[in-house]
């Protein structure tokens, strides 16, 4: 099974795979449950494929950044807060 085939979802490459598996399934209607539009899917499917990897490996990138940012916040509150205890045990 396959994601929503949506244009609004897909890069413009794989919406025109799947215009072309769509008019195939529109010219032959009987003859695409017997293989005729089967190269068409298959394209389409890698097509899928690679947009997943790819939006999987940015959100990945983005996750990264984001823990990275998060660890440096942490680390300066810790400091922050080392630096507020030293200071009042002085007074």
């Amino acid at each position: 099974m396959h994601t929503d085939l949506s244009p609004h979802l897909h890069t413009d490459v794989c919406n025109e795979i799947i215009k072309v598996l769509r008019q195939c399934w529109t010219d032959h209607p009987r003859l695409k449950y017997l293989g005729k539009c089967d190269h068409e899917y298959v394209e389409m499917i890698k097509c899928l494929k690679q947009e997943r990897i790819n939006r999987r490996q940015k959100n990945f990138e983005m996750s990264k950044q984001r823990k990275e940012k998060l660890n440096n916040l942490f680390k300066e509150q810790s400091k922050a807060r080392k630096d507020n205890i030293s200071s009042s045990n002085n007074v």
